[in-house]
């Protein structure tokens, strides 16, 4: 009886000091934590995003400590994100960058809240966390991306200072690694200035387009630059207002018109005809290569080789208006010779045939043929109702 008494004793105290030993799910939070991550998963796996989202986030909000937290609080932002609660995926992301702000999951956290942002039309708020990233982690394969995102949002809202100071960025820290992206970044700070109505700094951007890159970007865009920086100093070599006219002032008597060339800034003119003639030469070696050749987009290839073709014809139009002043200047050439051009003009692109069949009418005009010159009018007429057609 004594010796029983004495067994059941000590089994009973080894029994209570298993007991103390073994931790109970309350008493250890790495096997509450990992408990709550497999139910997780689980609905995950049935795609039940809101009820995956609210355990992590109360997973979270019980373990704080936890030494994967900020994995739970990222995976809390994920399944919110794919319920498409936004506001809880949103405080996810920031309490997780906020609380966690050298982690891996931190970094990913600040692109999708970037993404989300774009998506909920807050570009303002998109294009800032595109620059903090692009900031936080130039290194990484997706910092240009976003960094292009960012303008892109910028140039949206209208923010073209903001725009412009990314795109500088972008070159700065990407012209050597990517250097076609650069290129292609600082070639498109010029309409971001043409876009302000600073057509000098447009102009003063494709110069050093061409200087700093050259055809790196692709020849379509020489032909562009070359055009684009030609209209600029044709354009102001002019002391009329700009517009379709050209630098000539027309006089009306009676049934007779009478055109007469205003005297163009030579210096600037002269530059002008110069960067028209390159446009055109580079012009005649792009004709012969595919569109897209070269370009990582195939849309990208051929929306740039239509602007070429376009820009190619302003070039042309205006080499053939530069003409048509020294026929009216008695300096040089003919109003036939003239006549000619615009037509070639106008059949390098269908984007210049109006102005091209408006100016060959003016060109008859002066040659006292008013008859052919109303039948110029009249095409001219007709191609402009065609293409309204076709842009609608």
């Amino acid at each position: 009886m004594g010796r029983t008494t004495g067994v059941a004793v000590v089994t009973a105290l080894l029994c209570a000091s298993s007991a103390m030993a073994a931790p109970t799910t309350g008493q250890d939070p790495a096997m509450a934590v990992r408990r709550a991550r497999l139910e997780a998963e689980a609905l995950e796996k049935k795609r039940a995003w809101e009820g995956c989202g609210r355990i992590y986030r109360d997973t979270y909000s019980s373990h704080p400590n936890d030494p994967r937290a900020d994995e739970v609080l990222y995976n809390a932002g994920v399944c919110f994100e794919r319920a498409r609660s936004v506001g809880a995926a949103l405080a996810m992301y920031a309490q997780l960058r906020r609380r966690f702000p050298h982690s891996r999951q931190a970094q990913k956290a600040l692109v999708r809240a970037a993404n989300l942002h774009a998506q909920t039309a807050s570009f303002a708020r998109a294009a800032e966390l595109y620059e903090e990233y692009a900031r936080m982690y130039p290194g990484e394969k997706d910092a240009p991306s976003a960094l292009s995102n960012a303008v892109a949002y910028r140039q949206g809202i209208g923010d073209y200072d903001r725009a412009i100071a990314d795109t500088e960025r972008f070159v700065r820290s990407y012209r050597r690694k990517n250097k076609r992206e650069a290129a292609a970044a600082l070639f498109s700070m010029a309409g971001l200035y043409q876009a302000k109505g600073q057509s000098d700094r447009a102009a003063a951007v494709l110069r050093r387009y061409l200087k700093e890159f050259g055809r790196v970007g692709g020849r379509a865009r020489v032909v562009i630059a070359l055009a684009r920086i030609g209209e600029h100093e044709w354009q102001r070599s002019c002391p009329l207002a700009a517009g379709a006219g050209g630098c000539v002032r027309v006089r009306r008597k009676g049934q007779s018109v009478a055109f007469k060339a205003v005297t163009r800034n030579h210096r600037r003119a002269a530059e002008a005809r110069r960067h028209f003639r390159r446009a055109v030469a580079e012009w005649r070696k792009l004709a012969g290569t595919r569109p897209d050749a070269g370009y990582r987009f195939r849309d990208d290839g051929q929306a740039l080789r239509a602007a070429a073709d376009r820009w190619h014809g302003a070039a042309r139009f205006y080499l053939a208006d530069a003409s048509f002043e020294q026929m009216l200047a008695k300096k040089a050439g003919s109003a036939a010779d003239a006549a000619a051009m615009f037509e070639r003009a106008g059949e390098a692109t269908p984007a210049w045939q109006v102005a091209s069949a408006a100016r060959v009418g003016q060109v008859l005009l002066h040659q006292g043929q008013p008859r052919r010159a109303a039948a110029a009018f009249q095409r001219c007429l007709k191609l402009s109702v065609e293409a309204s057609h076709f842009d609608d």
